[in-house]
Parts: structure tokens; C-alpha cells; sequence
């Protein structure tokens, strides 16, 4: 579900109910801008096909991906959005220095997975599931849903991205002060 090869920023979301794959990509076209792709696979490609390989259990891949029904939608991004997105990855990627401490059990909580190229280097990183329902991760997801917003309806997408420099900037000063 991941396709440009001039990849920035990338951002994988599984969901279990209800079963979905969603990805978000920024990449940079040939004349430097960058825009926003995203991507939903549903049901979850990944929870139908990988959980079956995984036990080993024997089924028809075409007929699992002809189940799963794949939308795409991409939008050109501002470019104090784009320069945002990447300050907000490139502090949330390294993760924090100590794991939080788990506050419970959360069977179905979204995953969360990104990936940040810098030069020849792809940094990669999850969100605890300690952090599960904290304040900074409902930004996070605040942030995410505007993103995916403004590409399911771009005929609205300036006033949603309008609105995120400011969410993103926040987010990432919470996040680089601890």
C-alpha cells in the first residue's frame, strides 16, 4: 500500500474494529512539492492474509485480496503542513528514552507504525500501547484523522489543513519536552 519511491514520511494504522489498513505517505514530486497520500485496505489486509501465514493455515491470496476493497486519495500539501509533518516525525520516531509504564491491557487498541527516511537511513518506531489514551496520543490521533480527512474530502481539505501547523507544532513541543 506503499508506493512512491520518493518517500518522506510514512505512517501504517491497523485497526480491528472495525478491520482496516490505512496508510498515510508523504512523498515529493519531481518539481519539490510534496503531497499526501492515503490509502485504506479494508478489511485489514494485514489481520485476513498475515494472521493465516502466521499459523500456517492454507488459503486462496487472490480470492483474500479480491475480499478487501482498496480506496487511494492524494492531495498536494501546503508546505508549512509538509515541513510540520516531518518535524513531528522526526520527534516522535526516536521514541521515548524510557518506555512508559503500562496503564492496562488494550486488546484492540489501533497500531500505529512509522517510518522517516533521512539520507540513506529509514528510521522506524511504534507507539507504546502504555501511551494508549494519554493526552499526546489523542493529539496524535486528532492529527491523524485531519490528515485523512483532508484527503477523503479535498474539496475541504484547505480549511482541515489550515489548522494543523499549529495542532503538529504543539504536539511536537509536548513531545520534545519530555
Amino acid at each position: 500500500m506503499l508506493t512512491h519511491a520518493t518517500w518522506r514520511e510514512r505512517l501504517y494504522i491497523n485497526t480491528y474494529y472495525p478491520s482496516k489498513d490505512e496508510t498515510l505517505e508523504v512523498y515529493s514530486r519531481s518539481d519539490g512539492s510534496r503531497w499526501l497520500s492515503f490509502k485504506r485496505a479494508t478489511p485489514s489486509l494485514g489481520q485476513s492474509i498475515l494472521s493465516r501465514i502466521w499459523v500456517g493455515h492454507k488459503f486462496d491470496l487472490k480470492k483474500e485480496l479480491d475480499a478487501s476493497k482498496i480506496t487511494a486519495r492524494e492531495i498536494k500539501l501546503p508546505a508549512d503542513v509538509a515541513e510540520q509533518v516531518e518535524r513531528l516525525w522526526q520527534t516522535m520516531l526516536p521514541g521515548p528514552s524510557k518506555e512508559p509504564e503500562a496503564r492496562g491491557l488494550y486488546m484492540d487498541a489501533p497500531t500505529f507504525i512509522g517510518f522517516a527516511k533521512q539520507n540513506d537511513f529509514v528510521n522506524t518506531g511504534t507507539i507504546a500501547f502504555a501511551a494508549y489514551h494519554t493526552p499526546a496520543y489523542e493529539e496524535f490521533v486528532d492529527i491523524t484523522n485531519d490528515l485523512i480527512k483532508a484527503c477523503e474530502h479535498s474539496s475541504s481539505a484547505s480549511s482541515v489543513l489550515q489548522k494543523l501547523p499549529a495542532k503538529m507544532r504543539h504536539l511536537t513541543a509536548t513531545l520534545g519536552a519530555k
